[in-house]
């Protein structure tokens, strides 16, 4: 049984066909589209770059240049969670977890990226923040430890020195 040959034809059904076409289109091209948006201070109208991050090297995705004020936005289409790299240069970056659909944004400092950043809109992005702070703080103490240790290593009294030094470095 097929629609009556006016049914298209009709003031109420054709606009609403319409408007659920256009509703499917936009649903299903949300879910893959994430937004990158943020404000790099200390950036005028310089380069911003997005890399896929595989196993052994990053594939570029895209990039844009920043507005007078350093701010910046990227529409990338993700298929599934992903490792991007955001970044002004190869050494200067910060990592993302991020899924379709996110909407992620970044404040930073353009000269060191990792360097205080801010992320918000993305759980796992969050997280990698965390995990990158954590591992920061870890490498500065250990620095500090070694620099202790070689610093006393020929002194008077390295050896009372010696056991504290290991078991803090032991600890981190």
């Amino acid at each position: 049984m097929g629609y009556p040959k006016y049914f298209f034809r009709n003031t109420f059904h054709f606009p609403v066909l319409i408007l659920l076409v256009g509703f499917l289109v936009t649903a299903c091209h949300r879910k893959e589209s994430l937004v990158i948006s943020g404000t790099l201070h200390g950036v005028n109208k310089k380069m911003v770059y997005v890399d896929l991050l595989n196993i052994n090297k990053a594939k570029p995705l895209d990039s844009t240049r920043t507005s007078r004020n350093g701010s910046f936005r990227l529409h990338i289409r993700l298929q599934e969670p992903s490792f991007l790299l955001l970044k002004r240069s190869d050494n200067n970056f910060i990592t993302l977890l991020a899924k379709p659909g996110e909407r992620i944004h970044i404040t930073a400092d353009s000269l060191f990226l990792q360097a205080g950043y801010s992320v918000s809109g993305s759980k796992g992005s969050v997280l990698i923040k965390q995990l990158d702070d954590h591992l920061r703080k870890t490498v500065h103490k250990t620095d500090s430890i070694i620099v202790i240790y070689r610093k006393m290593m020929n002194q008077p009294g390295f050896d009372t020195l010696k056991p504290k030094l290991e078991k803090a470095y032991t600890k981190l």
